[in-house]
């Protein structure tokens, strides 16, 4: 860690001991402040205990900071905002003729100064973000007010925090106890936000209002979407007087499928599962045969179990349960079987040396980077007997702190430390599709480790980041694809030529980023399709107190053999010759093995065809299990006859060990897809509006606006009105015709 940012988590973890000491609550704040790291709404009736705090900073993040909790919980507090210097020339003003006493506690902020004071016992708070002046001086960017409020649920940074920009709040004095008082009692007008967001002006009054139907949502009461529940004799006939509308109003297939199950969680007596797929099946018939032309999204199939098939020896999930869950409940830590932890030779060897030089990692991340840097090692210098490579994609998705970017740091030590790093270290950072295939030509066996994965395929889908969008078509294209791979620019300058190639992936993120800058459009016979993705629910991992990253003899000459494996005949490993490298056979009990499991997929393959991406990840599945059994044969050759270092052949066992990755992989993969990715752009903008309300707790229509800004205002539109009759948000009038926008009981539910 950064001697100066150590410094700065020591004040702030000091000032949060302090706090808290004296009776103020806090929490931590991360990344652009002020943004909580968690859910936090426990802490506006409980303090933090000194522990809770100590932990916070004891496994710090980028950009923290300390947050105080306004209200009952920090002694009555409330903080008059002051921004700009027009503002505080107003409130000294004030102070001066009495209306405002004056307080011993002032802190400075980049843009002004935070005044607190204690709410008088019994006095009603001011609602948090209260406008206190409207004159013209006070009019910051959008219309939003320089002097306003943060009162009981709102929260305030604190000194010693910095913002983004590295701008420190520091306190100008903190005498005493704040004193008592209130804005009622000095006579100055007051007035509510009515939806302004910081630097952007309010959506048309009235605009998203009247997207809403009254038979979809009573703004006033907010009851559910269809009124009183469905009395027995008639529930068949309301469920398809209902989902008729949602259909006609172009809902989807799989919000057509949740409004259902939302719509019956609301009777006193339900209807039978099966009894709603059939009415759902006809409204979806009735609907297609009526106006010629197919209900958009996912096929039943994938509907009718949250997931489709599953590959042979893995259960289905649980239903869906609707049962309130306690908000401080950690899932389980995923467990991974032993046997895929333990494959033994070579990849083993490079998962302990992984192990011991990282501050934090995981076995199942360290195999995947061991499987990958093997792979690029003999990377067209062995062949599988179908002619298939060693190239291997591995994507790791798990959060912050869980040793993601481990392996990465290790196996650089290692490439620099046995010589491989200058021949098979690919870029850290791609600018553009030709910036890639430009490094392939000088290095056409190569291994790229990316960091937050997510972020890179949410900037290729930029439409102002053109040039990086061939990136994830370069990836694909190279994954199976042997002989020349070349592109002709009009400038002929430009063109480039890679006469064979062998490019891996070790690519890592946070999840929630990654699957948010999905569609069905990266999967269906794109790059996803042909990566291994393992997302992992893991707790924070335990600090290596001291990483060892010395490379032990053994495994540095294993790896410098394997390095020096000729790619095909003598004469023909020059860097711009074709290499004709031997295709290593399997034994009789391995090609068996491999025939069962082409015979399991292809028959998954079969009964999702037409789902849009499981026949796309079923088709896939052999090829892995070929390429990584080739892998695992490469890695038990180097430990058990280095000097020969390539296999002679692929055993049962090698076929074994490649197929129980596989078969614990695919499944996962197949049900991350169900639960996150989104099937078309209006249900990623979907996603990201229910995401933004979860973190929020409240979205006004100009945030929604702002949050949507690469979107038309139709697309805005049309998303909302799925949402709101899928029942997942709920619309609540704020008057003068602005509304705002929270999660439905349901929706809280499933996200927490």
């Amino acid at each position: 860690m950064d001697p100066e940012y150590a410094k700065y988590l020591g004040a702030l973890r000091k000032e949060a001991l302090e706090l808290v000491r004296g009776g103020y609550s806090v929490i931590p704040a991360e990344g652009k402040m002020p943004r909580p790291g968690f859910i936090w709404s426990r802490y506006r009736k409980r303090r933090a205990s000194e522990e809770e705090v100590e932990s916070w900073f004891r496994y710090p993040t980028d950009h923290m900071g300390i947050l105080m909790v306004m209200g009952p919980v920090s002694a009555r507090l409330w903080v008059m905002d002051l921004d700009g210097p027009d503002s505080l020339s107003w409130a000294e003003g004030m102070v001066a003729a009495g209306a405002i006493p004056g307080t011993g506690w002032k802190s400075k902020t980049p843009h002004g100064e935070h005044w607190f004071f204690r709410l008088k016992e019994g006095v009603k708070p001011e609602p948090n973000g209260t406008d206190i002046v409207r004159e013209p001086w006070s009019k910051k960017c959008g219309g939003e007010s320089a002097v306003d409020t943060r009162s009981e649920g709102g929260l305030v940074i604190v000194p010693p925090s910095r913002n983004v920009e590295g701008t420190a709040y520091v306190w100008k004095s903190m005498d005493g106890v704040p004193p008592e008082w209130s804005i009622r009692d000095s006579g100055i007008e007051v007035h509510w936000k009515s939806g302004k967001a910081r630097g952007r002006r309010e959506a048309e009054p009235g605009r998203l209002r009247a997207l809403v139907p009254d038979d979809v949502i009573d703004m006033r009461t907010v009851p559910s979407t269809r009124g009183e529940p469905a009395a027995r004799g008639t529930r068949n006939s309301s469920l398809t007087s209902y989902l008729g509308k949602l259909v006609s109003n172009g809902a989807d297939r799989t919000s057509l499928w949740h409004a259902a199950l939302g719509w019956d969680s609301e009777n006193r007596e339900r209807l039978d599962r099966e009894e709603i797929r059939r009415t759902y099946e006809s409204v979806i018939r009735m609907h297609e045969d009526n106006h010629g032309e197919r209900v958009p999204g996912t096929p039943e199939l994938v509907v009718r179990d949250r997931l489709p098939v599953f590959a042979a020896g893995h259960e289905k999930p649980d239903e869906e349960d609707d049962t309130d869950e306690d908000e401080d409940e950690v899932p389980e830590e995923d467990v991974v079987p032993e046997g895929i932890l333990h494959p033994g030779g070579l990849l083993e060897e490079l998962m302990d040396y992984i192990e011991k030089a990282s501050f934090r990692s995981h076995p199942l991340f360290a195999l995947g980077m061991s499987i990958c840097f093997v792979g690029t090692l003999m990377g067209e210098k062995i062949l599988t007997s179908s002619g298939l490579r060693t190239n291997i994609y591995v994507v790791n998705l798990a959060r912050s702190g869980t040793g993601k970017e481990g392996p990465m740091t290790a196996m650089k030590h290692l490439m620099f430390e046995t010589g491989t790093a200058m021949d098979n270290f690919g870029p850290s950072d791609i600018a553009s599709g030709a910036a890639l295939m430009k490094s392939l030509e000088k290095k056409p066996s190569q291994l790229l480790m990316m960091d937050e994965i997510g972020d890179l395929i949410g900037s290729i889908k930029n439409p102002n980041n053109s040039y990086k969008t061939e990136i994830l078509k370069i990836l694909k294209e190279t994954f199976s694809s042997r002989g020349y791979y070349s592109k002709a620019y009009a400038n002929t300058k430009n063109d480039y030529t890679v006469p064979w190639h062998n490019l891996s992936l070790y690519a890592t993120g946070v999840a929630d980023i990654f699957w948010e800058n999905l569609t069905m459009r990266e999967l269906s016979g794109g790059f996803m399709a042909r990566a291994l993705v393992f997302n992992l629910n893991l707790k924070r991992r335990r600090k290596n107190s001291e990483p060892d990253m010395t490379v032990p003899d053994g495994l540095r000459e294993k790896v410098k053999a394997l390095f020096a494996v000729a790619r095909g005949p003598e004469g023909a490993d020059e860097l711009m010759t074709v290499p004709s490298p031997p295709k290593i056979p399997q034994t009789g009990d391995a090609e068996r093995e491999l025939d069962r499991v082409a015979e399991r997929y292809d028959d998954l393959y079969d009964a999702s065809r037409g789902t849009g991406f499981l026949d796309s990840i079923y088709s896939r599945a052999e090829e892995h299990v070929r390429k990584l059994s080739l892998v695992y044969a490469a890695s038990r050759t180097a430990c058990s006859t280095p000097a020969l270092c390539v296999p002679a052949f692929v055993d049962l066992e090698d076929v074994r060990k490649a197929t129980e990755l596989i078969d614990y992989q695919v499944p996962r993969f197949v049900k991350l897809v169900g639960d996150n990715m989104a099937w078309n752009p209006q249900d990623a903008l979907k996603r990201r509006i229910l995401a933004e309300v979860w973190k929020r707790g409240e979205l006004s229509q100009a945030a929604v606006y702002r949050l949507a800004r690469d979107c038309t205002a139709r697309q805005v539109e049309d998303a909302l009105k799925l949402l709101l009759m899928g029942r997942e948000i709920i619309a609540m009038d704020k008057g003068n015709m602005t509304i705002s926008f929270v999660l439905s009981p349901r929706s809280k539910r499933r996200l927490h």
